[in-house]
């Protein structure tokens, strides 16, 4: 019988932030199964995968837990030109071509100015007048309107033909983001690197069971569409293969308050709640290819 090991590699999850690494899923994943002491490595960006491969071969794990694209499958336009920085762009930082990249993704943020200025302080300036002014023409035009309506006798509710505006400003938002990562990732030399690594070191270690966690759910509703983006994502990307199993986080967990400690990390019982969906898939993967699966003992 193979003995069992596990190696985590992923986010701030697998260190167990917020809770301490004792009680993090890998930890309480490899106490289920009765194993020997794993090891993990933490806060691991997707691009910089590569770099944390040889860890399998080192460890000679039975089992590797990669918890992968909680980081860079966000609602922050700032992280998200910060990854097409240090990625696409790195090499084209100071060329036309950057600048109109750039540009691009602020218009599907919904944060671009109308257009790039010849100086950084007169951009700045301008916005700041702009807005001043724009502050200005709406809160005129809010008191207009409820004089208007009590001289109607009408009361603005909440209800009111206004309130779709902001949702849709949210709604292009979070299309802009999905587009904007949906390039990055499909057209990004290192993510494409980093793809073909894993894909590789799968296909290398037939004998180790690679068990991978979608990005997590979030108590923040603007993050939940792309971290679930980014699960669709990396199940296309990976190839289909018998020691490869997937766990579907925004199935397994929902954001509610109760398994969070705060708005993105979670608490210990949501991490008691991952380590044992993975025992199960890890029993499901022995029952399926009991030739090549180790054979578990649950503690």
């Amino acid at each position: 019988m193979k003995t069992i090991k596990v190696l985590a590699l992923g986010g701030c999850h697998v260190a167990g932030y917020a809770v301490g690494e004792e009680y993090a899923f890998p930890q309480l994943f490899g106490d289920l199964l009765a194993g020997e002491p794993g090891h993990s490595v933490a806060c691991i960006k997707f691009v910089d995968l590569p770099a944390h491969l040889f860890h399998v071969a080192e460890q000679r794990p039975s089992h590797v837990l990669l918890q992968l694209g909680n980081f860079e499958f966000t609602d922050s336009f700032e992280l998200l030109l910060q990854q097409f920085d240090n990625t696409t762009l790195s090499k084209l930082s100071a060329s036309a071509f950057a600048d109109s990249v750039r540009l691009l993704l602020r218009r599907f943020a919904g944060t671009a100015p109308s257009k790039l200025s010849a100086s950084a302080n007169k951009t700045d300036q301008a916005a700041d007048q702009a807005a001043d002014q724009a502050a200005d023409q709406a809160a005129d035009q809010a008191a207009d309107q409820q004089v208007n309506q009590a001289a109607e006798g009408r009361a603005t509710t909440a209800g009111g033909p206004q309130n779709w505006r902001p949702a849709l400003r949210r709604g292009l938002h979070t299309v802009g983001m999905a587009g904007s990562l949906l390039l990055l990732w499909a057209l990004g030399r290192q993510h494409r690197r980093s793809f073909a690594a894993l894909n590789a070191c799968i296909a290398q270690n037939p004998d180790t069971v690679f068990l991978c966690l979608t990005p997590f759910p979030s108590l923040n509703p603007a993050v939940n569409p792309l971290r679930w983006l980014g699960g669709h994502l990396l199940r296309r990307r990976l190839a289909a293969q018998p020691n490869l199993q997937w766990l579907d986080m925004h199935r397994l967990l929902r954001p509610v308050r109760q398994l969070f400690a705060d708005e993105v990390h979670l608490n210990r019982a949501a991490h008691e709640v991952i380590a044992h969906a993975l025992v199960t898939l890890a029993l499901r993967h022995e029952a399926l290819y009991p030739a090549r699966a180790p054979q578990l003992v649950a503690a």
